[in-house]
């Protein structure tokens, strides 16, 4: 026998799918906001989104307002795991490509690595940072305000405020309020 809860389900993850495919313009923006605003822990003004637009575990995510994701941009939090946090402040922007998971898989056991556990932690990302095309965002990660991640970086520790930070892992190379080099 089919159980409501699992037709419920089944329906709202077409409907996922749906928005998350539709064309990057001003309407179907505003569609994936909605669907996915009601789903976030929370959502602190409005945001718009590309093509590809993905959210996983938007409980355990926060949007901020004014905040732009380019194409294909994944947010993957685990669900039912209050750990697993992803905080995204005001007036940021993503490029295209950007993938941000808050867990990493616990890779200890020789043999066992299909099977490990989860390992939950928590993401940052203050306001008005600029997080470069085909960027990917670790675990237990703080990006402070007003830094710049470049293209194709790997973020995998806390980037101080107003900081330009390449390469993987990715690194400070300058900082934005006196331009500093600090390589």
């Amino acid at each position: 026998m089919i159980k409501i809860k699992n037709i419920c389900k089944f329906i709202d993850e077409l409907y996922s799918h749906f928005v998350s495919v539709c064309p990057s313009n001003k309407l179907f923006s505003h569609l994936r906001f909605h669907y996915h605003s009601r789903k976030l822990k929370c959502c602190n003004g409005t945001f718009f989104s590309c093509t590809g637009f993905w959210i996983e575990g938007a409980e355990n995510v926060t949007i901020g307002n004014n905040v732009f994701f380019n194409r294909n941009v994944s947010i993957l939090a685990l669900d039912g795991v209050a750990e697993s946090e992803i905080i995204i402040s005001d007036k940021c922007q993503f490029g295209p490509n950007v993938v941000i998971v808050s867990a990493d898989h616990d890779f200890k056991n020789i043999g066992q690595i299909r099977f490990t556990n989860s390992v939950p932690g928590k993401i940052i990302i203050e306001e008005d940072c600029w997080i470069g095309s085909n960027v990917t965002i670790t675990k237990d990660v703080v990006i402070g305000k007003g830094s710049v991640i470049g293209a194709n970086s790997v973020v995998t520790r806390k980037i101080p405020p107003y900081s330009i930070a390449v390469g993987v892992p990715a690194r400070v190379i300058k900082t934005r309020i006196d331009n500093t080099k600090t390589f």
